[in-house]
């Protein structure tokens, strides 16, 4: 590679809604910053984390794994996929991205990482931006799977035999471990 830069580019959807490409990190920089998501991933198991502060973590790990770029393709589904480790882990039910925002998703996650300043050459994940409106799209798309896990349990405790229910009413569900 002598003279020539290394570089990496991939599509992208901006937020007018047109494709484009984008330059992500640097390639020689992704085991660095892969060993920092790693990190901050093993760091939100450390300790319980209410409701909010998992979705927090769900949307810093996913930005953060779309951000680095590591894979040629499925950066997004992985994303989506080990982000919502914590949120199990901490006794939630997943955030799912429906499929019919996706377009949605995809231009805000552009906005976040066009707010980044010279993304390809990204070394610290500490230098990411905090980027509010992601957790609050997540918080939507969580709120929609909430409702239908109480939904099914509601259906189901009226289904139940009355001893059922009592053991039951004495299982924490889908609260997490700040019962909140």
């Amino acid at each position: 590679m002598s003279g020539r830069r290394a570089t990496r580019y991939a599509n992208y959807i901006s937020q007018s809604g047109k494709a484009g490409l984008r330059e992500y990190p640097n390639h020689l920089a992704t085991p660095a910053l892969m060993q920092q998501w790693i990190e901050k991933c093993n760091s939100a198991f450390q300790k319980n984390k209410s409701k909010d502060e998992v979705c927090a973590v769900y949307a810093e790990l996913h930005l953060a794994l779309v951000t680095i770029h590591p894979f040629f393709d499925g950066n997004g589904r992985m994303a989506r996929l080990v982000a919502n480790l914590p949120v199990l882990k901490a006794g939630y039910p997943p955030i799912i991205i429906p499929k019919e925002d996706r377009k949605r998703y995809l231009e805000t996650i552009s906005a976040y990482q066009e707010s980044i300043h010279n993304l390809s050459g990204l070394k610290d994940l500490s230098a990411l931006p905090a980027f509010d409106g992601f957790c609050s799209l997540c918080a939507g798309y969580w709120a929609d799977t909430m409702c239908l896990v109480e939904a099914a349990q509601k259906f189901q405790d009226s289904q139940a035999k009355p001893e059922v229910r009592e053991v039951r009413d004495a299982v924490p569900r889908f609260h997490g471990k700040d019962s909140g």
